[in-house]
């Protein structure tokens, strides 16, 4: 499959499954690609690996991500593929989860996400043109695992948004 005129972002495509996309886009021909993570060092040199653009957000600071959206959207002139791989993943029970931990994993996993797909969504409607959005989960959102609570119940949210 060609994906030369995909424009697509991925967010936290720096490591891990989001990485494997972004190489995948890529390796199909994607030549208008963007990434997305907290870390420039590392940022900079997966986008060179995969011959993206890199855009710099934090999921835990959700108008960092909305305002990279936009960026990206006007870097790439449009996004039509929008995936969001980018997660924390901090341990906690539900007998030691505090309540920054929740917040921190909560904003991160499912109100950035939310938001970053309300602006992409809003881009493509302003701009007549469809758009297709990937949420990675995780099979946590189905079964739970004591030591993942707030991550657990993060996905869980972002499953229901998806």
């Amino acid at each position: 499959m060609q994906h030369r005129s995909t424009r697509a972002l991925v967010i936290g495509g720096t490591q891990g499954l989001g990485l494997a996309v972004a190489r995948r886009l890529a390796d199909e021909g994607c030549t208008n690609l963007a990434i997305s993570a907290r870390d420039p060092v590392k940022g900079e040199a997966a986008a060179g690996s995969v011959g993206a653009r890199f855009l710099q957000a934090d999921l835990e600071d959700t108008l960092s991500v909305e305002r990279m959206v936009e960026a990206a959207a006007s870097r790439l002139g449009g996004i039509d593929a929008l995936v969001i791989a980018g997660a924390l993943t901090d341990r906690g029970s539900i007998l030691d989860t505090d309540h920054a931990c929740w917040d921190r994993m909560m904003t991160a996993n499912a109100r950035s996400p939310f938001f970053a797909i309300q602006t992409a969504a809003r881009l493509a409607i302003e701009a007549k043109e469809p758009a297709s959005i990937v949420n990675i989960l995780s099979m946590v959102v189905h079964c739970g695992q004591s030591y993942l609570a707030p991550y657990a119940a993060s996905k869980a949210a972002l499953a229901n948004i998806t």
